[in-house]
């Protein structure tokens, strides 16, 4: 399994926000979809006509609004590289009607070839290579975070945006790689997150250490972590309290994911 970061970021002046490919063999699972998934995953040459799964965490814009220009140009891509696959989008029921909504609005004059599957914490469903578990996120609105695993090994586990709480720290425990969501430091943004439900660099170290993670990649960071000294501020505030390893996911290359929790690619 390898996980490529397409998209970091809290707001789109810094870059592409929340976004990433899961590459599992014959599941290509997205986990969010940002503002452009298309040009992100150009960067690495894959095609959006491999794209199996879409899944929508919550119906905030940095994290949804890229979905309809998903399945659109998905759907155009089918010139240039052939059939793809119908694709299968996962939210919670609320979530997909706004998924339909998007298209509804953006393409009221085409039809596309998506299954759409609801699903709520404590959900799981087969994608093929791994299972996918979901539990409930805390957050300014309702949103859900997922676990995959396979053999009953959590391979990895996707936080999304929330404050740190009970589901998410249970839905960690023991994972091979967190990704993580972190807003900042406390002493940069503590009072923001605080107020608006998300997780500093402090609060998901501390998670991920006492869930016994193996290793952590940090997202949603805000805008002066586009700076490398400040990011390394970022990254040793995690250090600081959290034992395993770190993953900056700026240089956007894959990470490697096994069971064995080997390092990256």
């Amino acid at each position: 399994m390898r996980i490529f970061p397409l998209g970091v970021w809290a707001v789109s002046t810094s870059g592409e926000t929340t976004s990433f490919l899961v590459d599992a063999g014959s599941t290509r699972l997205m986990l969010d979809v940002g503002l452009n998934p298309g040009h992100s995953l150009a960067t690495h040459a894959i095609p959006l006509t491999t794209v199996t799964h879409v899944f929508l965490s919550h119906s905030h814009s940095d994290h949804m609004q890229g979905f309809a220009n998903l399945v659109f140009t998905r759907d155009a891509q089918q010139r240039q590289h052939g059939p793809a696959p119908r694709l299968n989008v996962i939210a919670c029921s609320a979530d997909l009607g706004r998924a339909q909504s998007l298209l509804e609005i953006f393409y009221p004059e085409r039809k596309f070839d998506v299954d759409w599957t609801a699903v709520a914490p404590g959900s799981t469903i087969g994608l093929n290579d791994f299972e996918m578990t979901f539990f409930a996120t805390e957050h300014t609105v309702p949103g859900l975070g997922a676990v995959l695993a396979r053999n009953s090994s959590k391979l990895v586990v996707y936080t999304s945006d929330t404050a740190a709480c009970d589901s998410v720290r249970e839905a960690a425990e023991g994972a091979h790689l967190l990704v993580g969501e972190c807003f900042g430091t406390r002493q940069d943004f503590g009072a923001v997150a605080e107020r608006l439900k998300h997780m500093c660099a402090e609060d998901m170290a501390e998670l991920a250490q006492s869930a016994g993670v193996l290793r952590v990649m940090p997202f949603h960071m805000h805008t002066p972590y586009t700076a490398s000294d400040r990011r390394a501020d970022l990254i040793n505030a995690i250090a600081a309290r959290f034992s395993g390893e770190i993953l900056d996911p700026v240089p956007s290359r894959p990470i490697e994911v096994h069971s064995e929790g080997a390092g990256d690619d």
